[in-house]
């Protein structure tokens, strides 16, 4: 497979991906940078991770046909060869083979799904990089099919409902998981690592198996953990794990038995002296005597 990867202004400079959030374009990059020789990539999921995007970034992408998936997870760049030409003694065929039937490259380089059986207009590998097709022209032409093929596949009125439905969220900013601790991490503390998103996943999984209810509640567990470091100043995972392994060893795995330990653990702060001694306990008050009690 090349090491090498290029990108055509001709889709990555469109008022439609120019539109998407950032995230969304980023995951877009990373995902030509990881596929094979065809544009297919069997870990989609891991490179969102890796580039600290969420679900609704990958879903948006193909809501917008810049990306497209199969039952099995496996995906392809709908634009690969508009994006990339490799030399045919470099070019390596996906292992994907079964997919790549069902796929037709149109005129304009970019694939799409077989309406039938007939997989005639499939072309093998990839065109040589000497052609003039290298030349990546940006005309109206272009944009205006691209506009024409996405009105197809959403319609306005789909787009208006697609809020209501949890696959599709094509305004990423209203997701429907908003305890997601990933973009939560990113939101309250900085750019997420690789290492940072596989710990999130472990505790994610640690926090379930130990007896947390839902796997919605350990992400709110690990957002509480996240906004205590943050409301310490502290914008680093090591105090953010440090929070979580504590309660991990307490056996605090529910948002209410954690919120009962912080409120002991104010009471007992309270009831301590400032000066650090423990408060001596008065005997008596000053009725608790009386003349007649008097030695003299």
């Amino acid at each position: 497979m090349a090491q090498r990867r290029m990108l055509s202004k001709q889709i990555t400079e469109t008022d439609m991906f120019m539109d998407m959030p950032l995230s969304s374009q980023a995951l877009y990059l990373h995902l030509i940078m990881n596929a094979d020789d065809d544009g297919f990539i069997s870990n989609a999921k891991t490179i969102l991770r890796m580039a600290g995007a969420s679900n609704d970034d990958l879903k948006l992408l193909i809501a917008k046909q810049f990306i497209l998936s199969f039952d099995d997870g496996i995906t392809v760049v709908k634009d690969w060869r508009i994006h990339n030409y490799i030399r045919k003694d470099r070019y390596h065929r996906t292992i994907y083979d079964n997919h790549l039937s069902e796929l037709n490259v149109r005129e304009n380089g970019s694939y799409q799904r077989n309406s039938s059986d007939d997989s005639s207009g499939m072309t093998s590998g990839i065109p040589n990089v000497s052609r003039m097709d290298t030349e990546v022209r940006l005309g109206k032409g272009r944009l205006e099919l691209g506009k024409v093929s996405v009105r197809k596949a959403i319609s306005p009125k789909e787009e208006n409902n697609t809020e209501d439905d949890p696959k599709i969220n094509l305004n990423p900013s209203k997701k429907k998981n908003e305890n997601d601790p990933y973009t939560f991490y990113q939101q309250n503390i900085g750019v997420m690592n690789p290492v940072t998103s596989d710990s999130i996943t472990m505790w994610l999984d640690d926090f379930t198996k130990q007896g947390t209810p839902t796997r919605d509640e350990a992400s709110q567990i690990i957002n509480l953990a996240i906004t205590k470091a943050s409301d310490q100043g502290v914008r680093k995972w090591a105090y953010v794990n440090g929070i979580l392994k504590d309660w991990s060893i307490h056996n605090l795995v529910t948002l209410a038995n954690i919120k009962a330990s912080d409120q002991e653990r104010e009471t007992k702060k309270n009831n301590k002296p400032r000066n650090g001694q423990p408060k001596r306990r008065q005997l008596w008050t000053n009725n608790s005597f009386s003349d007649d009690d008097l030695p003299f």
